[in-house]
């Protein structure tokens, strides 16, 4: 009797409550099993609340520890070299950090460059993506005002370190609200070592890119958390995330594509609700509008082809919206009327928009796109009309190995990420994998871009971790309950009473389950229904599903632990080896030890204490943000490249013989001409190795430049089968004087060969100064020889002679 009553309170009690397993553990004592204690609803409600502030706590010290992870793997470069800028890029934005710390935001915005494209000069704030800059700056005022005496160099190495960390955590919520706090830990860690993020976030790579992963990743997570939740808080938020991005970075409009991808992806999939809505509109109409706050996107927010998706997917969501809300007014009826009209003016309207926008985009030589992204459309476009951005080493296509650099095994769990954004498909997990495959694309156009792919590939190695773990852990956690259960040891001597008692109790369970289906009350027809469904037979079906045996999940976790161990292997390598070397100091070892070429340093050193301090220096375009910010001297081109005929120039000037090019140098005001020579050294990325481009960029403005006339049987060489145009060209010429006393030979350990012409004089340029490794060499103009007066019948006599002269004089030195 006793045994019948604990039943039925076992059966009024919901699946899985207290009470129910309060009276089935009584009743499983009273069959001579072992008692298991009795939990009131009380004590486990505070057991939960303890286990979750204690999973709470657990989180955050993980991610307290990501984030020192992500920010201490990036200092190798500061403990193997020193705190220093790297690269390129990084010294102009370190030049504008300095301008702006020492004279304010509004001198920042209204700073004139004369130090730059000389004649021409340069508006910073009118063409610079603001958000580094200002970032650094006010970290610099918010720790000196913390009396924290700390330099602007220093805050400018440590800003990428500090953003990774950001970036790591960002990544984590953005995981964590498309699978869970499992996966967001898991892709947090990743991302924390990725090598491809490394090489643009070390210490010292004060860069756009080292805020504005984190600021895209950011926007990617308020998106999603707007999708889930559908507030206007977190719409608003994100407009302003996106803001932050559109002031870092000219990648922002990945994002303004992407975005309008995902919604149309759910509007054709019929996912559409007011939180997509919500997720979308703000962004267009605030994010746009902030956008065009920034001095160097300004009206291009709305005039250009980048942005229009955006807008075409705007009133396309704008006429669904519609469609649903007519839909709730009218009878099916009225609603058939309702939509062939909607529809109608709906068609009218985007036939003109797209009319509109056909029209604007046929009136720009570009059809309204910038070089780099038609390149990104077309890969081969570059290097048909823009060898300029063709001659980037990172705008050129990665190979197959990039990818297992910069990703490591990666690339081998994108596949499962994928399959579980699947199980189940959600608004965040199809986002996911759309930006995984829009990212890959990108990825395999520009090698620059692996860095858009690296968030993508660790979210999703991330899930696929996180649910592989997950699935082998129950395995494990369920064959040991099951063993546990099944030997003597745990459930004492059984009996043939017990087993047929609990047999019975199955039975009457499974009746007493089925019974409320037989005679429905009409009064709780619905509660019924609710109670038959959440019956826990799904639970056990999906258990027996995802049970693996337990020496396989065993191994599956080792196998696992043991990629994790290699991935962290190979990313501590690259942080230490491959990515930490600045390239303003280069090392290499041999036999004899490690040997520094510091050579830069030493070349931009001698400019800024041997030249005046109006003097121009010209140069290719790589090294005039270095020239500028380390020797304080104006340049002809530097890294911006925002005026192709001005580059062409001195690509011209270096392609010319040394005559005609000391006449294009000496027109643009130059005194002082800086190359960079590998030769001797075997270092590979020397102006040698540019030439070509400085051929083609050059023969695109001014035709008498013809690469044909630079190769030999479409060969380029620089031995004794080298054309007599290249022998004779002033870049040859400044590279290779004097070379053959270095060795005897004239062996050029870049190029493999000895060089073809070794014994020749300069006659309009003299050498000034020659780094200790032959790395950079300085030229000074010759002055231009004073004329000598003859007597008057010499000036008869020769008068067709200065007739000659005088048009020589006369014409262009460009052509």
């Amino acid at each position: 009797m006793a045994s019948s009553t604990q039943f039925a309170i076992a059966k009024s009690s919901p699946p899985g409550s207290s009470t129910g397993i309060s009276a089935l553990s009584t009743n499983a004592s009273d069959a001579g099993a072992m008692a298991e204690p009795v939990v009131s609803p009380t004590a486990a409600g505070g057991g939960g609340r303890l286990r979750n502030a204690f999973g709470g706590v657990l989180c955050a010290f993980t991610l307290l520890l990501i984030g020192v992870l992500a920010f201490s793997i990036r200092l190798f470069s500061v403990i193997k070299y020193e705190s220093v800028i790297h690269e390129f890029d990084p010294y102009f934005n370190f030049r504008v950090t300095q301008f702006l710390s020492k004279n304010g935001i509004y001198e920042f915005w209204n700073w004139f460059d004369d130090r730059t494209w000389y004649p021409l000069g340069r508006v910073i704030g009118g063409t610079v993506y603001p958000g580094l800059t200002l970032t650094a700056g006010t970290i610099w005022w918010l720790v000196n005002s913390l009396n924290i005496p700390l330099s602007v160099e220093t805050v400018c190495v440590f800003t990428a370190p500090i953003f990774s960390a950001n970036a790591s955590w960002a990544t984590y919520l953005l995981t964590k609200e498309a699978k869970g706090t499992g996966a967001g830990l898991m892709a947090a860690a990743i991302l924390a070592m990725v090598p491809s993020y490394i090489s643009r976030s070390v210490a010292g790579s004060y860069d756009n890119e080292a805020v504005a992963i984190f600021a895209l990743i950011f926007t990617f997570y308020l998106y999603v958390k707007t999708l889930n939740t559908g507030s206007l808080f977190y719409a608003t938020l994100n407009s302003l995330s996106y803001f932050y991005m559109v002031c870092s970075w000219g990648g922002y409009t990945f994002i303004i594509n992407l975005i309008p991808m995902h919604v149309l992806l759910c509007i054709v999939t019929g996912r559409y609700s007011s939180r997509l809505y919500i997720a979308y509109a703000p962004l267009v109409i605030l994010g746009t509008l902030l956008a065009a706050l920034v001095p160097v996107v300004g009206f291009n927010a709305v005039m250009t082809s980048e942005h229009f998706a955006s807008f075409l997917v705007f009133i396309i969501l704008h006429v669904v919206a519609l469609v649903y809300y007519i839909k709730g007014l009218l009878t099916p009826r009225l609603f058939k009327v309702a939509m062939t009209l909607v529809i109608s003016v709906g068609l009218a309207v985007c036939f003109a928009v797209v009319a509109i926008l056909v029209a604007m985009v046929a009136s720009s030589p570009t059809k309204g796109w910038s070089g780099r992204s038609l390149s990104l459309l077309d890969p081969t476009y570059a290097s048909k009309y823009i060898p300029i951005i063709a001659s980037v080493s990172e705008h050129q296509p990665p190979t197959w190995p990039s990818y297992f650099m910069d990703i490591n095994v990666l690339a081998f769990l994108i596949p499962a990420g994928i399959i579980s954004c699947f199980l189940p498909l959600s608004d965040a997990s199809s986002f996911m994998v759309l930006y995984l495959v829009t990212a890959v694309y990108f990825s395999g156009v520009m090698v620059r871009l692996m860095l858009v792919l690296a968030p993508a590939a660790c979210i999703l190695s991330g899930i696929a971790l996180s649910e592989v773990f997950g699935v082998l852990t129950r395995s494990i956690k369920f064959q040991l309950s099951k063993l546990f259960d099944d030997s003597p040891a745990a459930s004492g001597e059984s009996s043939p009473e017990s087993s047929t008692n609990s047999s019975k109790s199955e039975n009457r369970n499974e009746k007493s389950e089925t019974a409320p289906k037989e005679k429905p009350s009409k009064k709780n027809r619905k509660k019924e229904k609710e109670v038959a469904e959440s019956v826990p037979v799904k639970p056990k079906k999906e258990k027996r599903l995802l049970a693996l045996p337990f020496e396989l999940s065993v191994m599956g976790i080792l196998l696992l632990i043991v990629l994790g161990g290699f991935y962290v292997v190979h990313c501590v390598w690259a942080a230490a080896e491959a990515y930490s070397a600045p390239s303003i100091v280069l090392t290499s070892r041999s036999h004899d030890g490690l040997h520094v070429f510091d050579d830069f340093r030493e070349a931009y050193a001698w400019l800024s204490h041997n030249t005046d301090v109006d003097d121009k220096v010209a140069s290719w375009w790589d090294y005039g943000y270095q020239t500028t910010a380390m020797a304080n001297r104006t340049v002809i081109v530097d890294n911006n490249t925002w005026n192709n005929t001005h580059i062409a120039t001195v690509g011209t000037a270096m392609s010319s013989p040394e005559k005609a090019a000391w006449e294009i140098f000496n027109s643009l005001d130059v005194k002082y001409v800086l190359v960079v020579f590998g030769g001797l050294v075997g270092y590979p990325s020397d102006d040698i190795n540019k030439f070509l481009w400085m051929v083609r960029i050059g023969g695109g403005v001014f035709p008498h430049i013809k690469e044909p006339d630079y190769l030999r049987d479409g060969q380029y060489r620089v031995d004794a089968q080298a054309t007599p145009t290249m022998l004779n060209c002033l870049m040859y010429k400044l590279c290779y004087y004097r070379f053959v006393e270095t060795d005897g030979k004239g062996f050029d350990r870049v190029r493999g060969y000895e060089i073809g012409k070794k014994h020749f004089k300069l006659t309009h340029f003299e050498e000034v100064f020659t780094t200790h490794h032959w790395m950079v060499r300085i030229y000074k103009l010759k002055p231009q020889k004073n004329r000598v007066r003859g007597k008057l019948k010499k000036v008869k006599t020769s008068a067709k002679t200065s007739s000659t002269l005088a048009a020589g004089r006369k014409k262009n030195p460009w052509q």
